[in-house]
């Protein structure tokens, strides 16, 4: 059993050489991002599960399973670990609210795709050498270029220099929480993002867990929007939020602001009028 699928894995192709043509192919990859898109926040009507997977070559794709057959694959596919992954459609990238704007395909999954969990205890494969993470992450200068673009999300890194409250606002009858932060980058440069639903609860968790007084954050797959004629990011149902992660970009933002003892003190963020959840 364990030869016969070292030998599946062995036959494997990058992700990068996936082609619309591609048939009865199988790849290597680690879910790096796992998630539910849900129509207008109501978790009753599930649009999809979706995911970003990533290869030991570093290249990324983003995958998804229809919301009628996602329960299928509820148990056995999980955020950080990897799979071998047969039996899939290679299609074009979608046209709106790209997570992986620089691949022109993505994969669908179907209920007879296999996926088979990898282990590198059990298999001898170097499991370790797939990264965790690859992001496609923005300048805050560059944030403004995106206003109103909606073929792509935004991935950006940045310290939490100012917070906001948590409030509840009214979404299509369905009480959200919101949060907005404010982010700076190592030219000083500042953004805002405010945060929703799940968004809010997993970066309160995250920062909870935090002993050092610097937050740096990657916030993944945002909406450019105007608020204030400023140019303002929004969460998505696929936005993930990493704090302290360990990353080149973090580990940058952490060391330039541990010089100075005020960086480590989150300001109160003065809104004075609350963003609206287009």
């Amino acid at each position: 059993m364990v030869s016969s699928l070292l030998k599946m894995v062995e036959e494997c192709i990058p992700i990068e050489k996936l082609t619309l043509e591609s048939k009865n192919s199988a790849i290597t990859a680690r879910v790096s991002r796992l998630w539910d898109s849900y129509r207008f926040h109501d978790e009753k009507d599930l649009l999809s599960t979706d995911m970003v997977l990533i290869d030991k070559q570093g290249s990324y794709i983003h995958a998804s399973i229809k919301g009628s057959i996602s329960h299928l694959f509820k148990k056995r596919i999980a955020e950080g670990s990897v799979y071998y992954i047969k039996n899939f459609n290679v299609v074009p990238n979608k046209a709106q609210y790209r997570v992986v704007g620089d691949n022109k395909l993505m994969i669908q999954l179907y209920p007879t795709t296999v996926v088979r969990s990898l282990s590198e205890d059990s298999l001898g494969i170097p499991t370790f050498a797939i990264p965790n993470h690859r992001f496609y992450l923005l300048d805050f200068d560059k944030v403004e270029s995106r206003m109103g673009e909606t073929y792509i999300l935004t991935d950006v890194v940045g310290q939490v220099c100012c917070e906001g409250e948590v409030i509840n606002k009214n979404c299509r009858g369905n009480s959200v929480p919101s949060l907005m932060l404010e982010l700076h980058d190592l030219r000083a440069e500042k953004v805002r993002v405010t945060l929703w639903g799940e968004s809010v609860d997993n970066y309160m968790r995250q920062k909870s867990m935090l002993e050092n007084g610097i937050i740096v954050g990657v916030f993944t797959s945002t909406l450019v929007k105007r608020y204030m004629n400023n140019a303002v990011l929004s969460s998505t149902s696929a936005t993930k939020i990493y704090l302290d992660l360990d990353i080149d970009e973090v580990i940058a933002l952490k060391k330039k602001s541990s010089s100075s003892a005020r960086e480590h003190i989150i300001q109160p963020l003065i809104i004075e009028q609350q963003e609206e959840l287009d």
